[in-house]
């Protein structure tokens, strides 16, 4: 994430926006670990979705919404993400 440069405002606001989420993030997991609490693990397992899972979707060339959509119905056609990214990494060696 460091080594990312936004080539115009909106890009570098992104950035910056996503950073600050993923620091805030790490900030929230220490204190977790220092105290833990089932409610902080949901919430800390929602937001961990929320800041990774985009990403995750695009690096498996999955369409984001596509997948999301798919997860919130019944049809479950698409695997869930863990075994995407077994079956990506054994497809790459």
């Amino acid at each position: 994430m460091n080594k990312l440069v936004g080539f115009n405002d909106d890009q570098r606001g992104a950035l910056e926006k996503k950073r600050g989420e993923i620091w805030q993030f790490y900030d929230d997991l220490k204190k977790y670990k220092q105290a833990p609490g089932k409610d902080q693990k949901r919430k800390l397992s929602e937001r961990f979705d929320e800041i990774f899972t985009e990403k995750t979707c695009r690096n498996l060339e999955i369409p984001f919404w596509q997948y999301l959509n798919d997860r919130l119905s019944p049809k479950n056609a698409i695997p869930p993400l863990p075994d995407l990214i077994r079956l990506h990494a054994r497809r790459s060696t």
